[in-house]
């Protein structure tokens, strides 16, 4: 059975009442909701390869489509899930201001590899521009 939807301002999208304005089963009548703009509504399983992905709804050729789209996570999101613990890090500079460094050395060293391994992206002409506004203000 063809499904009917509406795409909201936010992007996710509304599917229609069942029953609407004293009419019963208006989900399935569909000159009444070509009349008030659903329109049919083409859905697919989403990829099943481990990835994340968000879902999205496009209007193509008089019909909603579902997509889905690769969460690609950021470079400081990835670092942050293989930082140490705040607390090891205190740890580690309490001792060190008490003469013992080799834990803060440890984690510091950690630190830098995760930092290489998750280098920031070279910043886009855009971004340059910007970030000079910025400094200039």
């Amino acid at each position: 059975m063809k499904q009917y939807a509406k795409i909201t301002e936010n992007g996710e999208i509304e599917t229609p009442p069942t029953n609407k304005d004293n009419i019963l089963n208006y989900n399935l009548d569909k000159k009444a909701l070509k009349k008030d703009g659903y329109l049919e509504l083409i859905t697919q399983e989403p990829p099943n390869d481990g990835k994340k992905y968000r879902t999205m709804y496009e209007e193509k050729e008089g019909k909603i489509h579902q997509l889905f789209i690769e969460e690609i996570e950021l470079y400081n999101e990835l670092r942050a899930k293989e930082y140490p613990a705040i607390g090891d890090i205190v740890d580690a500079i309490c001792k060190a201001l008490d003469g013992d460094r080799s834990e803060f050395d440890e984690l510091n060293s950690l630190r830098l590899s995760i930092k290489q391994k998750y280098s920031k992206p070279p910043e886009t002409s855009e971004q340059s521009e910007v970030s000079s506004l910025v400094k200039e203000n």
